[in-house]
């Protein structure tokens, strides 16, 4: 796996690679429940959902931050870290949150009226993160 690292002036450790190294991420898991529902009825999906999705993750290991882009608009469908398409809407969260939000732990209008989950861009597309919440929150 090609990974490289870079310091941000705060001192976080933004990653950029392929994959997330194991461990850093806990919310990891999540994206490999995306991953796998999208190989088994991604058609059906990307059909109801139609946006892309970016997840820009903080709090890793170490402060780390990771980026995944989860695309539900074109074919049937991919997830990929650290990619470089243009998402239709962001979701800013932290690791530990992010796993709570999917696992039905934490109240998604509640997270995003604390702060602890930021959405820019189309904030309609935002409101289908429960496609992900319903089906995956099974798998984690």
């Amino acid at each position: 796996m090609s990974q490289s690292a870079t310091r941000k002036s705060n001192s976080s450790l933004v990653l950029t690679a392929t994959a997330p190294p194991d461990g850093v991420f806990q919310s990891a898991k999540v994206f490999e429940a995306i991953r796998a529902g999208l190989a088994e009825e991604g058609k059906e999906l990307v059909n109801r959902i139609k946006g892309v999705f970016a997840f820009k993750v903080t709090g890793g290991r170490d402060g780390a931050e990771g980026l995944w882009i989860v695309d539900c608009k074109t074919g049937t469908g991919s997830v990929e870290f650290g990619g470089k398409g243009k998402p239709d809407v962001t979701l800013t969260i932290s690791d530990v949150d992010l796993l709570q939000l999917m696992s039905g732990r934490l109240n998604p209008q509640q997270a995003f009226f604390t702060g602890r989950l930021k959405l820019q861009g189309n904030m309609g597309l935002g409101m289908r993160l429960k496609e992900f919440q319903t089906k995956f929150s099974g798998k984690l």
